[in-house]
């Protein structure tokens, strides 16, 4: 991917669980990342997406980034990673 360009990538979060999910919070890593999503609240069944930008002006060579988002599952934390190798 050529520098200076924004990559976006969207993450599928399905509820594979009998109680409703409720997102909490997604927070990245580094400040050239941004997050959204689609909906905070999952029935059993149903998905969520949360989609991760990342910007990569001033980057070069292999990058990774991680995303958590937090929600009322067994375990609290869930990590994200987007990976990209920046060209100049």
């Amino acid at each position: 991917m050529k520098s200076d360009t924004v990559l976006v990538a969207s993450f599928i979060v399905k509820n594979i669980g009998e109680e409703t999910l409720f997102l909490q919070n997604v927070r990245a890593d580094c400040i050239c990342t941004s997050s959204e999503w689609n909906k905070r609240v999952a029935t059993p069944g149903d998905s969520l997406i949360i989609t991760l930008k990342l910007d990569t002006k001033g980057k070069s060579g292999d990058n990774r980034v991680y995303a958590t988002f937090l929600a009322n599952t067994k375990e609290i934390n869930h990590k994200l990673r987007l990976s990209v190798r920046a060209l100049e």
